[in-house]
């Protein structure tokens, strides 16, 4: 008898194991933990993250989960969530291009904060984070819309089977009950495309309001929790979610399904993870670093710029928007703002969202500078293969123009960031918050995970 995607997917979830993982996919699995946990830890101190955190401590006090960087104690699942939003708070967190999103976060911090409250191991876990990407990714691709309706917005309900899967696997969830969290979360999916506007891609950000799609990260850590929780106590719910219209809930309009299950267990989705060098929408990477490569190459001298041209995919027009953010949703979605900072110097990291910058008059000179012009083939690119390309050109004022053209930023699987960028982002991010000595012990434990019998041990790092 022919299996379901469903049951093809959920035994793989169940029977997987730490010892079937390549020692450079749990390389990279510890990468992703170390970055998402340094964007969490760093996210509680900006503006934003101080409110979300005094805001659920009211909500969800005392638990068994410690929340990064703050050391409030809040239940699994508020903590899922509270902490996937932290990671997300300033765009810093790790990203996919095919398909475009941050899976990373939810299903990061909803496997952690299952560890933490279950004492799991480091095994455990970094299997449950692995096995998140690997679902997540598998069906976002499954789902992603045709090019027609690409340009409406991006999809994003798919990362929330991330979140499940990682949370049925600490759990360890029989191969019936991680059927049945699929199907709690795939039902919880539905309206959400209307809730988080199907549309929001352009929306949200030329309204100027990007903070208000942020909250849907933290949110897709919270369902997967609650569903893998309630799969845990004999919730009833669909068993074949997988091979249903699951797909109209989350506003697209296809659905490979074969793209599921296709090479599952050969191929791992998790090795095609890009990191930030920035913290901004990555849709600027290429633009920023084409900039401080002319400036670097050239060692043009800043006082002597008179124009930079970006010339690129229409995502930039509309980030060209924003020209001078007055918090920091609006800076990490300003290409005048952050090609600025770039220009000046600005080492990336919390200080790019210091009210002092957004009122800089130098940055603000050097921002009136940039200019943005629509580039067809690369908005071609953009639109039908997901290529971020841009060309970067700077003229000076005696008429000297140099340029260079981009198709894959820095952190880019292709052009990757290396374990000792991604270990000095870490400690520039948590460093000013929980102290040089403990990040380092941090660091070094997470690179070590697999030895690490209960990851409730690693609390006492989280914190000053």
């Amino acid at each position: 008898m022919t299996m379901s995607n469903t049951q093809i997917v959920s035994e793989y979830i169940s029977n997987t194991t730490f010892e079937d993982l390549s020692t450079e996919i749990i390389h990279q699995a510890k990468l992703c933990i170390l970055d998402s946990i340094g964007c969490a830890i760093g996210g509680s101190a900006t503006e934003f993250g101080r409110l979300d955190v005094e805001l659920m401590k009211e909500l969800s006090p005392g638990g068994d989960t410690t929340i990064l960087g703050d050391g409030t104690h809040m239940s699994a699942p508020m903590a899922a969530f509270l902490n996937a939003s932290l990671a997300n708070i300033m765009d810093y967190d790790d990203t996919s291009t095919q398909p475009p999103g941050h899976p990373g976060s939810p299903i990061i911090q909803s496997a952690l904060a299952i560890a933490e409250a279950t004492s799991a191991s480091g095994k455990c876990l970094l299997t449950a984070i692995v096995l998140g990407y690997e679902i997540a990714l598998r069906i976002g691709k499954a789902i992603e819309p045709s090019p027609m309706r690409r340009k409406e917005g991006p999809i994003g309900g798919w990362k929330t089977f991330g979140s499940v899967v990682a949370a049925a696997k600490t759990l360890d969830l029989s191969e019936e009950q991680t059927r049945a969290a699929l199907g709690l979360v795939g039902s919880s999916l539905e309206g959400s495309a209307k809730a988080s506007g199907a549309q929001h891609g352009v929306r949200w950000i030329s309204d100027k309001r990007p903070g208000l799609y942020k909250i849907g990260i933290g949110l897709k850590a919270l369902w997967g929790v609650l569903s893998a929780l309630r799969a845990q106590k004999g919730y009833p719910a669909p068993l074949e979610t997988l091979d249903g219209i699951f797909w109209t809930a989350l506003g697209t309009d296809q659905c490979d399904y074969e793209k599921i299950i296709e090479e599952l267990g050969k191929e791992f989705q998790i090795m095609g993870m890009a990191f930030k060098p920035y913290p901004c929408c990555r849709y600027l990477h290429a633009p920023l670093d084409g900039v401080a490569e002319l400036l670097n190459t050239w060692n043009i001298d800043v006082d002597e710029i008179n124009r930079i041209m970006i010339r690129g995919y229409q995502p930039l027009q509309v980030l060209m928007t924003i020209k001078e953010p007055k918090d920091m949703w609006e800076a990490q979605f300003s290409l005048p703002y952050t090609v600025s900072l770039v220009v000046k110097g600005e080492k990336p990291g919390l200080g790019w969202f210091n009210q002092n910058l957004f009122t800089d008059l130098t940055i603000r000179e050097i921002a009136e500078k940039v200019e943005f012009e629509l580039d067809t083939h690369a908005n071609q690119l953009w639109f039908e293969e997901r290529i971020l390309s841009s060309t970067i050109e700077i003229t000076t004022k005696n008429g000297t123009c140099k340029s260079i053209f981009l198709d894959c930023a820095r952190g880019h699987p292709e052009n990757p960031m290396t374990k000792s960028e991604i270990e000095e982002k870490f400690m520039r991010l948590v460093s000013g918050i929980i102290g040089n000595e403990k990040g380092r012990l941090l660091c070094n434990a997470i690179a070590n995970l697999e030895d690490v019998i209960d990851i409730s041990s690693l609390k006492k790092y989280y914190t000053p």
